[in-house]
Parts: structure tokens; sequence; C-alpha cells
């Protein structure tokens, strides 16, 4: 683990300023959205940490990467920090959501903010949001958890694939999955209208307790999936050159 944070270390220090500052941008820019009474924008959390690997990733990709060749660290632990860099920060990012979600309703409940803002950001599109699935405010507290876990662990399975047979197979093999989800995602909305399927309210767990538990299993998912997934990549990747 020390010489995966060393290699996390080393790969956030190449791209110093820019990662950071632009999740820090897209962090600020969410919070106050939330904070005048636009709750979904704390969803926005889920994607803001991938901020914070966009520049990695073009790294990773130019002529910089000679440079992990010259490196005194085995290729393994580049591999294990690239998978960690995309899990935990996506893990703080879901975090931050589920307090965002939890500070934003407890404001909305107490009328903190001005009406007029409330009138128009909440009820016409939280409300309108919210009432088109099916759900209630405290939905969203699963859901993100589940958004964020779903996306990461696609990710990772991406960065697997691209790892061991390059970035064509890898999108060969995703655009297929990530456009039956969108498929997927647009009829349960229409089947919804027509009363076709259950709403999300009755899929999901009334009980509190099970829905914390739900959301706790969403981020453990995240940690099995890096560590299954990025032991996976190392051992078929072990006879290649960085």
């Amino acid at each position: 683990m020390k010489n995966v944070l060393k290699m996390m270390r080393f790969d956030y220090s190449i791209t110093k300023g820019i990662g950071g500052k632009y999740a820090f941008y897209f962090a600020i820019i969410f919070t106050v959205m939330c904070l005048i009474g636009f709750f979904p924008a704390a969803l926005g959390f889920v994607v803001t940490p991938f901020a914070l690997y966009a520049p990695l990733e073009t790294v990773r990709k130019g002529d910089f990467m000679k440079i992990y060749g010259l490196l005194p660290m085995e290729r393994r632990y580049v591999t294990k920090a690239l998978f960690a860099e995309i899990a935990y920060p996506q893990i703080i990012g879901g975090i931050a959501c589920e307090l965002l979600l939890l500070v934003t309703g407890a404001i909305g409940k107490a009328h903190l903010y001005p009406a007029f803002l409330q009138e128009k950001l909440y009820d016409d599109n939280t409300q309108q949001l919210i009432s088109t699935l099916g759900m209630k405010y405290s939905d969203l507290f699963v859901l993100a958890a589940l958004a964020t876990a779903l996306i990461t662990i696609i990710v990772l399975f991406f960065y697997m694939i691209l790892e061991i047979k390059g970035e064509t197979v890898a999108l060969v093999c995703c655009m297929p999955f990530l456009i039956a989800i969108l498929a997927a995602a647009i009829g349960y909305m229409l089947a919804n209208d027509n009363g076709a399927v259950p709403t999300i309210t009755d899929m999901l767990p009334a009980s509190t307790v099970l829905r914390v538990l739900l959301i706790i299993g969403s981020f453990a998912a995240i940690i099995a999936a890096e560590q299954l997934i990025g032991s996976f990549t190392v051992k078929a990747t072990a006879k290649k050159e960085i």
C-alpha cells in the first residue's frame, strides 16, 4: 500500500493545480446550487471527482508515459495506483453528495432560503423530477450511492480492458453496455409514466436501517471492485513493459 500511495502522490504532483483546480470549482458551484435550493445539484458530486483524474489520463496517453519506465517502481504499483485514483475520489465525492443532500434537505424543510428561490428551484424543478421518477426526496440518498457505485465500477471495468487490450477494444466493449443502461433508464421512465412498472420508492427498502446498509454496501462495493479488478489487471499485464 505504501508504494501505491507513493505512485498516487507522483501522479498528482505532475498534474498539480489542474485536476484539483477544476474539482474545486465544480464543488463550489454544486454546493452553492444546493444551498439555494436546487437539490439535484448535489448529485454533481458523483461526477466531480473525475475532474481529478482527467489530467492524469492526458499524462498517461502522452509522451510523459515514458517516465513511468524510468521510475524505481514496479509496474504492479503503477497499475494499482491507476485504479485507486479512480475509486477513492469517487467514494469521497459520493460521501460529500450524501452530506449535501442531508444539509440541503434540512434547509429546505426549515425554509431558510428565500421563498422565491424555494418556489422556483425546489417546487418547479426538484419536485417535478422526483414526481416523474415516482420517488421521495429520501430516495435520493440511496440513488446517489447506487449511482456512484455503478459509474465507478463501469469506469474501473473500462480501464481494466484498456490496460489489457487497448483503447479500441475497451470502447467496443463498454459502449454497448452504456447504451443499454441509457436505454433501460429511458424505458423505465416511459413505462413508469404509464404505470406499467413499480416506482423507485416501491423498489427501494422501506426500512431506514436497510437503506443505510444499502448506501454503505454501495461504497463497499467500490472498494471490493477496485481490489478485484486492480489485482486481475496486475496479473494480466505482468509481462508488459511500462
